[in-house]
């Protein structure tokens, strides 16, 4: 049984298999439902499944689980691969800084199936198998805990080691790799190449960046007049949300506006790599989807055209003030024991009541940030300047809107993925762009076995908020069995000179308490005191 994450990995896997045994054939895709007895009628195989097939109402009669389980039969010994395990690293309840966190399904299935099947063989494989010692939980066969050993059982283990911090978990490697139970193994990166390439802000550019971040205090500003306004300052939770919307939207249309600036750098240095006789490999995270999703269904509902779908990042500024906004009426009263309480003011009906001047704040900013200037998403500028016919795309996207002689058109492209990974390692296109959700498990390097064999120049884009996804990312590019290493380009953005960014910064520093009044080093007053110290 090869267990993996998700349904296209099984062609991958099917490369695999044969590689190894010369029949891609031996490899039977299993699908739920009424399709699940032809998946199981072979009596000999490797069964593919994904960790949600797997999970899904897993301890359920009928379910997926049990009808794999039957088939084995509980006295297989044949071999499990848990391919990408880091998948089932959520399978135990965890306490973290914002309450418990429940055990994942998949990773409970992951345990259960090898309760299961007491004699089969397992395999753990991972690029990012554990980066907390809780990641570990579903490795039960491992015998890391249990009779003969140190810890009575998984959470045991999971509890003590964690108290002995990264020197307890290195004594942990090296043990298991004593027990031979642990193979780690890096590819060389020897002949891999690290660049940066830095984008300067143009003139255009930072009045564009001021001006956006004008519009954040603004809306900042507004925001907390509007607590007032409905009587929301009095509930911590309510603020709370309200402010961890503001601040979550600030920081992902931030990451975008700066990505999208970047990109006429971007575009001028793979026309270089282009001309040089290389291909070019690109990573991203954010593919603005739900965006794109929310303006196609609105120009739809107003009658309107594609070229009046807006799929920016002002986007995301909007969507805050749209649905985000405090309009909400509170009142404050006494519980039964005495204590001011706040709630939300209902109607006869049961609504929320809401607040008329709110209301008229919210509406007011939409009309003045509606005629913001911004940059385009970074993904479709790269795709308009080099066409679909040069571009191929490994994103979770379903759809996109293209330019196709002269005039806006939508292209479903959500089963194109694999065969524009295709052309891509065939030669016929020679920029792929991708995101996690194509990156998992692909093949973007300048394999031997492929017809693309350039030198790939691997640019990272957008790196993410998880170191884990960025490396695993770097692994599409730099793979065995490669005519040559990539080159690698982080691309950033100079922000100096701009007090707009440094004003954020000291901002935000003075929102989590680490500027207060009266502590700064210039002699100043306020949490703006610092900027030129942070310049």
């Amino acid at each position: 049984v090869w267990l993996s994450m998700n349904k296209s990995l099984a062609n991958d896997t099917k490369r695999d298999v044969a590689a190894l045994f010369g029949d891609p054939h031996l490899v039977m895709e299993y699908e739920g439902g009424k399709k699940s007895e032809k998946s199981l009628g072979k009596n000999e195989g490797i069964l593919f499944a994904t960790y949600s097939t797997l999970a899904k109402g897993f301890e359920n009669d009928g379910s997926n689980f049990k009808k794999i389980v039957d088939w084995l039969g509980k006295d297989f010994d044949g071999v499990i691969v848990f391919d990408e395990a880091h998948k089932m690293g959520n399978a135990s309840d965890q306490k973290g800084k914002r309450g418990k966190k429940s055990a994942s399904q998949t990773g409970l299935a992951g345990i259960a199936l090898q309760e299961a099947l007491p004699k089969a063989k397992v395999v753990y494989s991972s690029a990012t198998g554990a980066t907390e010692v809780s990641n570990l939980r579903y490795a039960e066969r491992l015998g890391l805990w249990g009779e003969g050993t140190a810890f009575k059982n998984g959470d045991d283990f999971v509890s003590q080691i964690t108290s002995g911090g990264l020197a307890a978990m290195e004594l942990v490697a090296r043990d298991m790799k004593a027990m031979g139970v642990y193979l780690s193994r890096n590819i060389s990166y020897d002949d891999v190449q690290y660049e940066r390439l830095e984008h300067k802000l143009n003139k255009d550019q930072k009045e564009i960046y001021d001006t956006v971040a004008d519009a954040w205090q603004i809306v900042l500003q507004n925001v907390n007049k509007a607590l007032e306004a409905t009587n929301q300052t009095k509930d911590g939770k309510a603020r709370g949300s309200a402010m961890s919307a503001f601040w979550s939207g600030e920081q992902r249309f931030f990451n975008q506006i700066l990505t999208s600036m970047q990109i006429p750098s971007v575009i001028t240095d793979i026309e270089k790599q282009l001309a040089d006789g290389k291909s070019v490999v690109i990573q991203l995270v954010s593919t603005n989807e739900a965006a794109q999703e929310a303006d196609i269904a609105r120009v739809k509902n107003e009658g309107l055209g594609l070229e009046d779908v807006d799929i920016t990042p002002r986007q995301i500024l909007m969507d805050f003030v749209d649905k985000s906004f405090p309009v909400e009426q509170y009142e404050t009263y006494k519980d039964d024991n005495g204590n001011e309480r706040s709630r939300k003011v209902l109607d006869s009906s049961g609504k929320p009541v809401l607040n008329r001047d709110a209301v008229k704040l919210r509406d007011e900013l939409l009309d003045k940030l509606g005629s913001i200037k911004v940059p385009s998403s970074p993904l479709d500028m790269i795709i308009d300047h080099f066409g679909v016919d040069m571009v191929a795309e490994s994103t979770g996207r379903t759809r996109r809107i293209i330019t196709r002689d002269g005039k806006k058109v939508e292209e479903n492209i959500a089963n194109k993925r694999d065969a524009d990974i295709a052309a891509f390692q065939n030669g016929d296109k020679r920029i792929i762009i991708f995101s996690k959700a194509g990156g998992t498990g692909k093949s973007y390097h300048a394999d031997r076995a492929a017809k693309n064999q350039q030198q790939r120049v691997h640019y990272l884009l957008e790196a993410g908020w998880k170191a884990d996804d960025a490396v695993q990312g770097f692994g599409r590019s730099h793979r065995s069995n490669q005519a040559s290493a990539p080159i690698f380009k982080l691309v950033t953005t100079d922000l100096s000179g701009q007090k707009r960014f440094i004003s954020t910064i000291a901002r935000r520093l003075g929102q989590l308490g680490a500027l207060t009044k009266g502590q700064s080093q210039t002699g100043g007053q306020g949490m703006f005191s610092a900027e030129d110290n942070l310049e």
